[in-house]
Parts: structure tokens; C-alpha cells; sequence
């Protein structure tokens, strides 16, 4: 498959990650639940900061989104050591415009310089539409996240 088709149906996760935040309190979005290291916040962040990697900085691009953000939401981070909180807002604005911006991007030729990257010895993004393949399963990952502690911070 073309890196159009998978950005589109990248978009399409996308779209279902949006669903799913579009109903939260702001409780919600910034509670941990028990047994949880993250909370839906940084789920929602971690999807962007993860997708600015994978499609723009293995390019060689500048991610386009803020930096704030994408260090605040790399593996290993926490909202319990954020100091200067991330909002709902900006990044439910990130995730909305990051997909049709990559789909405009590789429109204009700018993917054409994809860094292989081995996640670990039996998995290797050899490619800019394996990143993408990747990206589309990361997010299904953090959608079930995200559906679970939605279950937890009624």
C-alpha cells in the first residue's frame, strides 16, 4: 500500500481517538487510575509525540507539534512530574491537525529521507509506510488505554 492510503486510514484511527476523548470532564482527562502510571491526558499526547517521531523526525523534519508536548509524552514520562501541565485543548488540537498534515507533507515529497528504526531486535521500521503501519497500531493501543481508564474515572 501507498503512504497515502495508510495516512488515510491512519486518519481513521485518528478519527476514533477523537471520539473517544470528545465526551470527557476535565476530571477525566488528568486522573490516574489505580493501577495506571499515565492518565488519559498523557495517553492522548504520548499518540502525537509518538506519530511526530515515527513520520517526521525520522525524515529529518522538525516535528510539528510543540516541543512541550512531545517531551512531556515520550515514553517513560509522567504527568505526575509535569510542572507545567498540558491541556486538553492543545492537545486535542495536535491530534486533530496532525494527520491531515502529514497527508499534505507526503503529498508535497517532503518523507523522503526515512531513518530505519529498530524498536527492538524482532521489529524494525524499515520504511516510512512501516512507521505508519506502526503509528496506526500504537494508536490502537492507546485507544484501549484510553477506553479502559474511561472505565475508571467515571
Amino acid at each position: 500500500m501507498d503512504s497515502q492510503h495508510l495516512l488515510k486510514r491512519l486518519g481513521t484511527a485518528r478519527g476514533f481517538t477523537l471520539q473517544t476523548l470528545g465526551d470527557l470532564t476535565p476530571a477525566q482527562w488528568t486522573a490516574i487510575p489505580e493501577g495506571f502510571s499515565n492518565n488519559i491526558l498523557w495517553n492522548a499526547a504520548h499518540i502525537a509525540a509518538t506519530q511526530a517521531r515515527l513520520l517526521y523526525m525520522l525524515n529529518g523534519l522538525p516535528a510539528p507539534i510543540p516541543e512541550s508536548l512531545a517531551e512531556k509524552a515520550i515514553r517513560g514520562t509522567s504527568p505526575k512530574d509535569w510542572t507545567d501541565p498540558l491541556t486538553p485543548e492543545e492537545v486535542l488540537d495536535v491530534l486533530q491537525r496532525l494527520v491531515p498534515q502529514a497527508i499534505e507533507d507526503d503529498a508535497a515529497g517532503k518523507f523522503n529521507q526515512y531513518k530505519p528504526l529498530e524498536l527492538r531486535p524482532d521489529l524494525k521500521l524499515e520504511t516510512f509506510e512501516d512507521a505508519i503501519l506502526f503509528a496506526i497500531l500504537h494508536e490502537g493501543m492507546h485507544i484501549g488505554m484510553i477506553m479502559e481508564m474511561k472505565k475508571l474515572v467515571k
